[in-house]
């Protein structure tokens, strides 16, 4: 299950956050233009890339779903997941909702890796 862990309020009058996402074993930093949940609640909204780059396949034997943040940044990250049916990146319990031309040369269910500015979300 993933839940909201922490909630970093950029303006609480127009509900604009970045927001901390975590599955017990990743976490994710996401911005909200509308946040309307609290810390510690079940998440079962989207998420969603913000500028996503193009997927590489990773080593063959590989099967690893994390997410690295990049250095000097606070919100762009190198996730490494696999592809879903839905032509979506699962990383351990977040699915990520990506444009099906970010995956150029790969298949359903590649274990994958890809570059994102930031990830964007909304709650249920």
């Amino acid at each position: 299950m993933v839940y909201i862990k922490e909630v970093l309020w950029l303006d609480s009058n127009t509900r604009e956050a970045f927001v901390v996402l975590s599955d017990g074993c990743n976490e994710l930093v996401c911005f909200s233009d509308s946040f309307n949940q609290g810390k510690g609640e079940a998440f079962f909204g989207k998420i969603y890339e913000f500028e996503a780059g193009f997927a590489w396949k990773q080593v063959a034997g590989e099967s690893c779903s994390l997410a690295r943040l990049k250095k000097g940044t606070d919100h762009a990250y190198t996730l490494f997941g696999k592809i879903t049916k839905d032509w979506n990146l699962q990383l351990g319990q977040f699915v990520i909702d990506m444009p099906a031309d970010a995956f150029k040369n790969c298949n359903v269910a590649d274990y994958v890796g890809i570059e994102v500015m930031r990830l964007d979300m909304e709650d249920s």
